[in-house]
């Protein structure tokens, strides 16, 4: 028993003896500046860096400032950049981004509501789903029963809701402006006595 115990003691007195030792002769020995080697040559160093531009500092603007006056220097200290303008297209929205079927789809979603409410469940199949799987005559534009499938429908029903708010937008901007006229007209007659 005592001889594997004693051989874990002296392999740790060794470990121990060299770390040691290590650490002398790192304190003892002067740092060396480590020397960096290059790719390329210090004459293709130069010739490269004399090729290109040379940086030139952005000058101060000296026209006016938006923001001007003590009240714009910041009291906390947070630096305020000059304001900027994005001239760009913005980005497409979500809807302008799927083609019918998916635009019909995701109509059908939002004003019939999810796939397992009853008017979707009893109205899964119509009767122009049925047209448009017969072979020949579902590629014809022709639908003979005057019926919609979902998205159809819900495209429908989102043209109404549409034109619905688009009437309410308009008939108050026309309150605005017949309550605006009204007072414009109460401040422009004279007092009376």
């Amino acid at each position: 028993m005592a001889g594997p115990s004693r051989n874990l003691h002296f392999v740790l007195f060794a470990a121990l003896a060299a770390t040691v030792a290590r650490a002398q002769t790192a304190d003892s020995a002067p740092a060396a500046s480590p020397k960096h080697e290059h790719a390329t040559s210090p004459k293709l160093t130069s010739t490269i860096l004399a090729t290109l531009p040379k940086y030139d500092p952005p000058k101060a603007s000296t026209g006016a400032s938006t923001r001007v006056g003590p009240e714009d220097k910041p009291r906390n200290g947070i630096i305020r950049l000059p304001d900027f303008v994005v001239r760009d297209r913005r980005p497409p929205d979500p809807e302008d981004l799927l083609t019918e079927k998916g635009r019909n789809a995701a109509a059908a979603t939002r004003y019939l509501g999810p796939e397992t409410t009853l008017d979707r469940v009893l109205n899964h199949t119509t009767l122009s789903d049925l047209w448009k799987k017969i072979p020949l005559l579902g590629d014809l534009p022709f639908v003979p029963f005057q019926s919609m499938d979902r998205g159809e429908r819900a495209m429908y029903l989102y043209g109404r809701i549409e034109e619905e708010r688009r009437i309410k937008e308009l008939m108050d901007l026309d309150a605005t402006a017949r309550k605006l006229e009204a007072e414009e007209a109460k401040s422009a007659a004279p007092p009376k006595n």
